[in-house]
């Protein structure tokens, strides 16, 4: 199965600490003093991560909003925090300040409100919220106009693996089949032979894949 940039893989892991007492032992241990001692410890073991990269991935989660009310100024600043902290394993913060900055603070243009609807789902898939995920990425679709239906392709993989990991491959069939038409449609653009088909072709089989690996048919998921 081919891989995206936004998807996500395991590479390590590590758990926090736990001692038998009453109460716990770490009850009084903050959480942010927990999840350092996870972070160092990746590091130590992956030496290929630039520790500057999680350093200001820490400090851009712990800034602060602008004193502003330019809308497009806080739709930037709860993005590029919601990404510091999905980078340091904050994923429930990450989501919350995503969430603002599509529901509170939407984007300027078309293309910004898509893309953060997109990267709502991606993070409500991750943190685990399914349905979260699903409405959020059915809402990017809903804005997609032919001017931009590449974007089509993969949003829809994402929804195809969302609705798979739900369950519901009804809907998961339906979105292939609508992802098999608007590549018909993308085929005889000038945008596909332009560098653009490649990506477009790619999440379709992607799609494909994840939809199969999802039934149980591994042999034409490979």
């Amino acid at each position: 199965m081919s891989l995206n940039p936004r998807d996500a893989v395991i590479v390590d892991f590590g758990r926090t600490p736990m001692g038998r007492s009453k109460g716990g032992m770490h009850r009084n241990t903050r959480a942010e003093t927990m999840s350092s001692h996870l972070i160092d410890g990746v590091l130590a073991r992956n030496p290929k991560i630039d520790p500057a990269e999680v350093e200001h991935a820490r400090s851009v989660a712990a800034s602060s909003p602008p004193a502003t009310q330019d809308v497009a100024a806080l739709h930037a600043f709860y993005k590029r925090r919601a990404d510091a902290f999905q980078r340091i394993g904050k994923i429930d913060e990450a989501i919350r300040d995503m969430r603002r900055a599509v529901q509170e603070f939407p984007g300027e243009n078309l293309r910004q409100r898509i893309d953060s609807l997109t990267d709502l789902g991606i993070l409500e898939n991750r943190g685990g919220n399914i349905k979260n995920a699903i409405t959020a990425y059915e809402q990017a679709r809903s804005l997609i106009t032919r001017e931009v239906l590449g974007y089509y392709m993969s949003i829809n993989r994402l929804l195809i693996g969302a609705y798979a990991q739900a369950g519901d491959f009804a809907s998961a069939e339906a979105a292939l089949r609508d992802s098999e038409s608007t590549m018909v449609i993308l085929r005889k653009s000038n945008a596909y032979y332009n560098g653009f088909g490649p990506a477009w072709e790619s999440n379709l089989e992607a799609a494909r894949s994840i939809l199969f690996l999802f039934q149980g048919r591994w042999v034409e998921s490979e």
